[in-house]
């Protein structure tokens, strides 16, 4: 059976402005331990902050193995009371060989970075069946 570790990691932000205040950034990785080939799934939920100045952001992912990746940005004008603010995001990535990368996000909001968060994985060697051999004396 796999066993599946989260590890959670919140980075409080210092921000300028006073309605910032309390602006926090939870990155957790699913699993965080594997061996290889591993697919983790990555979730994010941003808390605090007006949902103006929330809205729409553009994640950036480093994702420690060389490849960087990006989602959302894209999104219609902002309208107080009828906009919905997403605030929870999910990505996934595939690891193919042992290694122990470190993930980094970062939230940016009309090109300027709003939070940041990493998170270490290890990725361990493919698992190989135990063989046993029996041989006759």
């Amino acid at each position: 059976m796999p066993l599946t570790l989260v590890l959670l990691v919140t980075a409080v932000l210092a921000t300028s402005g006073e309605k910032d205040k309390g602006l926090t950034l939870s990155l957790r990785a699913s699993p965080r331990v594997s061996p290889a080939p591993a697919r983790v799934l990555f979730t994010v939920e941003l808390k605090g902050g007006a949902d103006a100045d929330v809205y729409c952001p553009t994640l950036e992912w480093e994702w420690g193995d060389g490849s960087k990746g990006s989602q959302g940005g894209d999104c219609p004008a902002f309208v107080p009371g009828e906009t919905p603010v997403e605030r929870l995001f999910e990505a996934e990535h595939q690891y193919a060989r042992k290694s122990r990368p470190t993930v980094r996000l970062r939230m940016l909001k009309d090109g300027k970075p709003l939070a940041e968060a990493s998170v270490n994985l290890m990725v361990g060697a493919p698992y190989q069946k135990p063989s046993i051999e029996v041989r006759e004396r």
